[in-house]
C-alpha cells in the first residue's frame, strides 16, 4: 500500500465504467478553477457503501504457454507460468488442472496433473495422428474452470510418420503416402517394412521431413546421409 501521484498537463480516462474507492479515508478533488460533474442521465450523491473486495488470496492461473505449431504423434510441452499471486509453497501448484480443445469442438478435461518445476507447471500432452483432420489445438491451464483468457492455441501441422527408438526416443519423421499412413513406429519396424528415405527412385521411398538435430550423436542408432 502506498501513494499514487500523477502529474501531467492533461490526464484523460475513458472506460465503460470507472469506480474509485477510498476504503479508509477521503477522496479529495482539488482544482485551481473548477470541478465539473456531468452525466448523460443523472448525478447521484448517497451514503457510503463499502465495496466488495476480491479475495486476493485466491490462486488462479493467469498465463499458459506452448508452441505455435505442433507435429502430431509426439508429446508436446505446455506450461502454466503465471499466477494471480506469488506462490509461497510449490505444493499449491498441485491444484492446476489441464484441458484441451480441437478446433471448435467440446473442451476435454485431462485427468492427470502436470509436473512442478520450480514455480512452473509443465504438462506433456499426447497428440495422436488421429487428430490429423483438425487444424488447431487449444490448451487450457486452470484451477476452477477453463477460460479462453488463459489458454494457448497451436496450429496442427501435417500428420507424419514419426520414427522412434524402441524406448520411444524421437529420431526422425517421414512423409506418409497411400501405402503407409501417418503413425509412430520404431526404427526396427521401419527396416522390417523395407522403407527407405535416401533415394527417391528406389522402392518403398518416403521423404524425410524432419529429424532430431542431435541425431548424429545418438548411441541408439547410426544414421548416415549422403554427406
Amino acid at each position: 500500500m502506498g501513494t499514487i501521484i500523477k502529474i501531467a498537463k492533461t490526464i484523460v480516462k475513458t472506460a465503460d465504467r470507472i469506480t474509485m474507492h477510498a476504503t479508509n479515508g477521503d477522496i479529495c478533488l482539488n482544482a485551481a478553477k473548477s470541478v465539473n460533474f456531468s452525466s448523460k442521465d443523472k448525478i447521484e450523491f448517497g451514503n457510503y457503501n463499502p465495496p466488495e473486495l476480491e479475495n486476493t488470496d485466491k490462486l488462479l492461473v493467469t498465463k499458459v504457454e506452448g508452441p505455435d505449431t505442433i507435429a502430431l504423434g509426439k508429446k508436446q510441452d505446455f506450461k502454466a507460468t503465471r499466477f494471480s499471486r506469488p506462490v509461497a509453497d510449490p505444493r499449491e501448484l498441485e491444484k492446476v488442472k489441464w484441458a484441451y480443445q480441437l478446433d471448435d469442438e467440446k473442451i476435454v478435461k485431462l485427468d492427470t496433473p502436470g509436473g512442478i518445476i520450480g514455480k512452473t507447471v509443465v504438462k506433456k500432452i499426447d497428440t495422436p495422428n488421429s487428430w490429423k483432420k483438425h487444424k488447431t489445438l487449444k490448451v487450457y491451464a486452470y484451477i476452477e474452470s477453463p477460460s479462453e483468457k488463459v489458454s494457448v492455441e497451436c496450429k496442427i501441422k501435417e500428420a507424419l510418420i514419426h520414427v522412434t527408438t524402441s524406448k520411444g526416443r524421437f529420431l526422425f519423421s517421414l512423409k506418409p503416402n497411400s501405402m503407409y499412413e501417418a503413425q509412430t513406429i520404431t526404427a526396427k519396424e521401419l527396416y522390417n517394412k523395407g522403407i527407405q528415405w535416401f533415394c527417391p527412385y528406389a522402392d518403398n521411398y518416403l521423404k524425410l521431413v524432419e529429424q532430431d538435430n542431435a541425431l548424429h550423436k545418438f548411441s541408439e542408432l547410426k544414421h548416415f546421409s549422403w554427406d
